[in-house]
This record gives C-alpha cells, structure tokens and sequence, in this order.
C-alpha cells in the first residue's frame, strides 16, 4: 500500500520539492517494469506465496491494484489497463520534469 501512495503522490510531491523528483521518477520506472515483465509486482507474489501457504482463501493471483479494486468497489479492471495507467504517469512525469527543469 506505501508503493501505491508514493507513487499516487509523486506528481504533487515533485511539483513542491524537487529533491523529490529523482525518486518519483525511479518509483514510476520500477513500477512500470515490473508490470511489463511479471505483469504485477514480485513483491506482490511473494505476498500471495505466503497467503497461500498459509491460508490458501486469502491468495489471490493478478495485479495488487486489479485485486483490491474488485474486492473494495467491486469494478473490474484489466491488468493492461494497470500498465497503460503506469505509462500514461510516467509520460506525464516526465514533461512535468523536462517543464519544470
């Protein structure tokens, strides 16, 4: 969940502290390859790893995002359209960057 929000936050954190920029922009860049290579986060795997060896109802397979978004608000969302999300952020960030600088 810190991932999610650092990463939802990186955009208004770069526009008032530019120190933050450099770190913003690794986040989007590990994120959106993790979503192009493994389809989801390894972190995220991991995770299900261990609920299904310990309680195989709570693992779940898929995207962190697509899950809890299904699970809390009921909607159904590919995992393409997590990866297209994750390149329109980093597209965004940087122009907001390349502007900025």
């Amino acid at each position: 969940m810190l991932w999610v929000a650092i990463l939802l936050a990186g955009l208004p954190l770069s526009a008032f502290y530019p120190w933050y920029r450099p770190i913003h922009g690794i986040v989007v860049l590990t994120t959106v390859a993790s979503q192009i290579i493994w389809l989801g986060c390894p972190l995220t795997m991991i995770e299900c790893a261990f609920r299904a060896k310990y309680d195989p109802s709570t693992s779940f397979t898929g995207s962190f995002v697509t899950y809890y978004l299904k699970k809390w608000f009921n909607v159904t969302v590919p995992a393409k359209v997590v990866v297209i999300q994750l390149l329109v952020m980093l597209a965004l960030s940087i122009v907001f960057v390349l502007k900025t600088s």
